[in-house]
């Protein structure tokens, strides 16, 4: 089995798990703030990728009720929870590796990436980023957050399910590059904390740009 199948198969076996720890997780509330009030737009249409249960997705809409969300994730189980919480939005099932067959260029206003990243190698993300530009309206909004660290030392992470995700450290520095060599304007950085089961401290980093 490969990384990226085994990693699908361990995100959709563990859909209620991650849904019940990360549901209700404030720390990152201010970033999605901040992402919206660089759209500045009610009815702005939104595209998250990577959307897990749809805990983002509820964020999003409970500030912004008027906007029009579209959000994909690879795994069929963390679909059928996101569908369950907002049935507002729109989903399906997705490889974020494929987004460039999901709409015409120039569709969204923001496309908002939490920890997909992590997911995804080098030219997965340089791609990514590329489709994300074609997708988004001039002036749109990208959001992506990951966890900083040497890309050296990415490998299978196994959490308490026993179960394992092949998980991907980028630098803030390496990142940032990536973002303005796909003709973004970088606006917002932001450094979180985040305290693992461990109690390891990671350092979680979002970024927010502008098309």
């Amino acid at each position: 089995m490969d990384k990226y199948t085994e990693t699908f198969n361990t995100w959709n076996s563990v859909a209620g798990l991650y849904a019940g720890k990360f549901m209700d997780l404030d720390l990152y509330d201010d970033t999605y703030d901040a992402f919206a009030a660089a759209i500045a737009k009610e009815d702005a249409r939104i595209l998250e990728l990577g959307c897990g249960p749809g805990n983002i997705t509820r964020y999003l809409l409970n500030r912004n009720p008027s906007w029009q969300i579209e959000a994909v994730d690879m795994a069929p189980n963390m679909i059928a929870l996101a569908e369950k919480l907002n049935t507002r939005a729109r989903f399906r099932v997705m490889d974020v590796r494929n987004i460039s067959m999901i709409a015409t260029a120039g569709t969204y206003n923001g496309i908002i990436c939490g920890f997909c990243i992590p997911y995804l190698d080098q030219g997965e993300v340089e791609k990514l980023i590329g489709d994300a530009y074609r997708l988004l309206a001039p002036g749109g909004i990208l959001y992506c957050s990951f966890e900083e660290g040497d890309y050296e030392q990415s490998g299978f992470l196994t959490g308490s399910s026993g179960d394992r995700v092949y998980f991907y450290y980028y630098a803030a520095t390496e990142l940032a590059e990536m973002i303005r060599h796909g003709s973004f304007r970088l606006t917002d950085t932001f450094s979180k904390a985040y305290i693992n089961n461990d109690e390891s401290v990671a350092t979680h980093v979002i970024m927010i740009a502008r098309k």
